[in-house]
């Protein structure tokens, strides 16, 4: 567990006790098939108990008024000016004392693999880039990895530390694969690629 950045005055770093966790509203991001039940599933693609809407828009909820945010290989997504525009909303909408967890593909694990050539990562990724990688070379894997699965930008984890921080997040903790403090475990990427943190809205 790394403590990125803190603030403590007046307790702002607390979130709210967990039975306010638990009772408030919980939405998650670009779900795919991985369906929350009792989550507010949200989707661009159409699907039983999905809410369709596209993440470049600004999300469908007044302020203040969700407890809980997953979203999990969503931002990457998008282009870097709607990346910080869905940041930002999620500030928006959380509660005070609201928690936030976000997964993605961590630019600074695929550059420390690529410069120690990490096996463990060359072969999670080799089998996803099947139709479009020609040589297996270390090199090309580079390229395909930020060019490929429609992803329109990357993020280092120093780097989606000070977004979050600049948007108004006052707690970063890195976590591991299903490790949560507030009892977010629907993590799908249990792989060398991801980087989960969470955060807490003030």
């Amino acid at each position: 567990m790394v403590a990125l950045s803190v603030v403590s005055t007046r307790d702002l770093d607390r979130p709210m006790d967990k039975k306010a966790l638990s009772d408030s509203k919980k939405i998650h991001l670009g779900c795919g098939s991985n369906f929350i039940h009792g989550w507010d599933n949200i989707d661009i693609v159409m699907g039983d108990g999905i809410i369709v809407h596209d993440l470049r828009e600004s999300l469908p909820y007044k302020s203040e008024i969700i407890g809980t945010i997953f979203m999990e290989h969503v931002i990457e997504h998008l282009d870097k000016d709607h990346g910080y525009k869905l940041l930002s909303d999620c500030f928006r909408i959380l509660r005070s004392g609201g928690v936030m967890r976000i997964g993605w593909p961590d630019l600074s694990r695929l550059i420390k693999a690529y410069v120690l050539r990490r096996r463990n990562y060359k072969d999670f990724v080799i089998p996803f880039l099947n139709d479009i990688n020609k040589t297996g070379t270390w090199d090309e894997i580079l390229s395909d990895c930020l060019f490929s699965w429609d992803h329109k930008y990357a993020y280092t984890k120093k780097f989606m530390s000070i977004l979050l921080t600049e948007v108004g997040f006052v707690v970063i903790r890195e976590k591991g694969f299903r490790e949560s403090d507030y009892g977010i475990i629907h993590d799908q990427r249990n792989d060398p690629a991801t980087t989960y943190l969470e955060v807490i809205k003030p």
